[in-house]
């Protein structure tokens, strides 16, 4: 009985040990190294791992956890934790671990245990593999022993027995592939986990321990099966944040500095500040970032403060305490004027305190706007950043660390390096082009077997794409005054009345003087249409022609739109006074257009939730309201335009608008699985209740004769669906659809005015209306016209 309950004793210990060993790698990796975003968590054997924890008479040494982390170029590494109690590892200890190399299938049919290491290594070349213990190591294996997390390959030679002599052939393809990190306590770990949260982690100390217990059940839960197994830098980041963290952006996983990275950080330590310097998208940001990460004033990390502006500079400058205060594109066109200008930095920071540094970043075309005196102030702080201070391999490098691929899709990529590289200069695109690569990596297997080269190709294009359109996105959201709002005027007007991708000014400016005086009616906000247009010309995003009329760049639209998107609840009450000014000016014959315009707006605007408020609800009753008298004009055209326009209104409140909504044929099917409706009847009952005095007898009337033959929908696919919706209405005669099929014949035919014929009967809704007639008559279709005349001569 003793003996099982210290049995029981060890193997909890055991677990405890791995996970925190697994807690100390994740944060090495994702906190100090910055080499990974996510690890997989898991035991080798999840059955005995459980029967380990409830105290089964198992040895600590019998059982471990891996986990699996990934450098974000072509090297994955296993780290398989294990304790050995009062032994040392020898040879022969490691071959149990690792195992012969021999698949687990041929070994043991029945074994249920993932491949062991040494055939996961021989199996896969990108693969190295760290074992982790709190046990020391014979001299016969202190080629492999490490002290530190090992991030690479390296050149450590295998022991000799450790590989049965098959596989003596493959010893060199394993070489720096298998390391041990040894003397690994639970004391020492857990020292090195506190000093991780504390110093790079950034979680105040009285806040550690509870940190650390969130980490141990995330971890518990990750080995016991009762999660998903990936444990993300995203989470990790959720977790330091809840218990007190300072968050401090840094450099990605996997970052490569420029060449002047040791000049920038010389820089700072010298004089106190580094000003880089810089054209859009070189990496001013991250190289900040990166200075700012590895940046202790004593044995201690310096505190870290992210300013918006330069303006908060002079005050931060005087609070206590070492500080490394970090200003991103605080020099503004807008912002240069202000009282603490750039000119000031040197004074500034000569009556400072010493234990303050500052790192600002600029862009150089804002820099070069600065008088000279300025700038000749500034020189001893500034770093230029250029593309020239990447070379070909860092260059490339960035695409590799991002795209994380594997040898044979890494010789697929490889094959284009001197393309991509050609076309692609700044490392913000070749980290976009990365990102892409990973995620259409399953289809490289395609590419590389028929050396096709237009997948790269196509994504080098998107990355650079998406370049511009951030860069947008970035110069709208630097304008001065409510700059989403501003995106959200411009584009909701430019929606409303562009056209043919052309804004005339005559319409354009005073359509938005409307709509800003609405906006500032009901919020306060003061919009100045004219003003954004201005920067937006000046900025490059909009053409302006012979100052009468607009066009805007594909970017341009795209960067709005995703502004408009990501600022949804700030820009909401501009975008309803849009659409309430459009609503407002709709008539019989400009409703479908105007429609079709609203649908567009909201359908960007909103893509995945309805708009909502008073305001909105006052526009869907007014947009209703000018449906029904839609559907009264006398002029077919356009009572057929009206119709299409009005089965695309998602948003009607009134039944008739929802009406014509279900009518769609992409959606009659569904009427009865519809929120509004049970069945194809309770739609026309609800007309006929709420709206007594409408002529439900004249609409179908109208919808069969002067819409169906003509329409561009196809119904052609729900007849079925189609007849029986119709039929419900209980308003279908005969004569209706006799009309309507004897138009449509007459709608397809050509009369060449000598006698001759031609008749295309291909028409998709003749075979919906002819279906309808045998449903609701039985009778069948005998057309009026006279055959049609043969194509040949007789």
């Amino acid at each position: 009985m003793a003996e099982k309950k210290q049995g029981g004793l060890s193997g909890y210990r055991g677990y405890e040990y791995q996970i925190e060993a697994s807690i100390w790698i994740a944060l090495s990796l994702m906190l100090e190294a910055r080499r990974v975003t996510e690890v997989v968590v898991e035991p080798q054997n999840q059955e005995d791992l459980e029967a380990e924890i409830v105290g089964a008479v198992l040895s600590p040494d019998q059982e471990s956890s891996t986990l699996v982390a990934s450098d974000g170029k072509s090297t994955r590494v296993i780290y398989q934790m294990k304790t050995l109690s009062n032994q040392l590892w020898s040879v022969k200890a490691l071959r149990d671990v690792i195992g012969e190399g021999t698949s687990a299938r041929e070994a043991d049919s029945v074994s249920r245990r993932r491949p062991r290491a040494l055939e996961m290594l021989l199996n896969d070349a990108s693969l190295s593999y760290t074992l982790v213990t709190d046990a020391r190591v014979n001299g016969k294996l202190t080629a492999l022993a490490r002290t530190t997390i090992p991030l690479g390959h390296d050149d450590a030679e295998l022991p000799g027995g450790l590989l049965a002599v098959s596989l003596h052939d493959r010893l060199a393809a394993l070489r720096g592939r298998l390391h041990i990190l040894h003397d690994l306590n639970a004391e020492l770990l857990e020292h090195r986990i506190h000093d991780l949260l504390a110093q790079k982690g950034r979680v105040p100390h009285s806040q550690v321990g509870a940190c650390i217990a969130a980490l141990k059940h995330a971890f518990r839960l990750c080995m016991l099966g009762k999660r998903d197994t990936r444990f993300t830098a995203d989470e990790l980041r959720l977790i330091l944040e809840q218990h007190g963290a300072r968050p401090v952006s840094g450099p990605s996983p996997g970052y490569v500095p420029p060449d002047v990275a040791a000049q920038a950080a010389s820089t700072l330590r010298e004089h106190g500040c580094v000003l880089i310097v810089g054209s859009p998208d070189i990496g001013k940001a991250s190289l900040a970032d990166y200075l700012a990460t590895g940046f202790k004033l004593t044995e201690l990390p310096c505190p870290l403060i992210q300013l918006e502006t330069f303006a908060g500079l002079p005050a931060r400058l005087w609070d206590e305490g070492p500080a490394l205060l970090i200003v991103k594109n605080g020099w503004t066109e807008h912002g240069a004027a202000y009282p603490y200008a750039p000119a000031n930095l040197p004074e500034m920071l000569a009556k400072a305190p010493g234990d303050k540094y500052v790192i600002v970043t600029c862009d150089l075309d804002m820099y070069r706007r600065l008088p000279d005196h300025m700038c000749t102030r500034l020189e001893r702080y500034k770093v230029t950043l250029e593309a020239e201070n990447y070379d070909d391999n860092s260059r490339w490098q960035i695409v590799l660390n991002q795209a994380g691929l594997t040898d044979w899709q890494l010789e697929a990529l490889d094959a284009v390096r001197e393309a991509v590289l050609r076309d692609i200069a700044e490392p913000f695109s070749l980290n976009l082009f990365g990102t892409l690569v990973r995620e259409h990596a399953q289809h490289l297997i395609r590419s590389a077997s028929t050396n096709d080269c237009g997948l790269f190709q196509d994504l080098a294009e998107r990355a650079l794409q998406e370049t511009v359109v951030r860069r947008a996105v970035q110069q709208v959201s630097a304008y001065h005054n409510v700059p989403w709002q501003h995106a959200a005027l411009v584009l909701g007007v430019y929606v409303a009345l562009a056209q043919h991708s052309v804004l005339w000014m005559e319409v354009g400016l005073p359509t938005m003087e409307r709509v800003a005086e609405q906006v500032a009616r009901k919020t306060g906000v003061r919009l100045q249409g004219e003003a954004f247009i201005e920067y937006l010309v000046k900025k490059g995003l909009v053409q302006r022609w012979e100052n009468q009329r607009l066009t805007f760049e594909r970017a341009s639209l795209d960067a709005l739109r995703r502004l408009v998107g990501d600022t949804r609840s700030e820009v909401h009450p501009v975008l309803v006074a849009v659409v309430s000014d459009l609503a407002e000016a709709m008539d019989q014959v400009n409703f479908a257009d105007r429609l079709e315009r609203i649908v567009t707006l909201v359908t960007v605007a909103y893509p995945d939730a309805p708009p909502h408020g008073s305001a909105w609800n006052d526009v869907t009753v007014a947009i209703d309201a000018q449906l029904r008298r839609a559907l009264d004009v006398e002029d077919r055209t356009q009572f057929i335009r009206n119709v299409e326009a009005s089965m695309e209104w998602l948003w009607g409140k009134s039944v008739l608008s929802r009406l014509l909504y279900a009518l769609h044929p992409k959606r009659i099917p569904f009427v009865a699985t519809h929120e509004f409706w049970p069945s194809s009847h309770d739609v026309w009952r609800a007309v006929e209740m709420e709206m007594p005095k409408y002529d439900v007898r004249q609409f179908v009337h109208r919808f069969l004769v002067d819409f169906m033959p003509y329409t561009s929908i196809d119904y052609s696919a729900v007849p079925d669906c189609f007849d029986s919706f119709l039929r419900a209405s209980r308003q279908v005669l005969d004569d209706d659809v006799h009309m309507a099929v004897h138009a449509l014949e007459r709608f397809v035919s050509t009369d060449w005015g000598d006698g001759r014929w031609d008749c295309d009967d291909g028409n998709h809704n003749k075979p919906v209306l002819l279906a309808l007639l045998k449903a609701s008559s039985g009778v069948p279709f005998v057309s009026r016209l006279p055959p049609p005349t043969p194509s040949w001569d007789l």
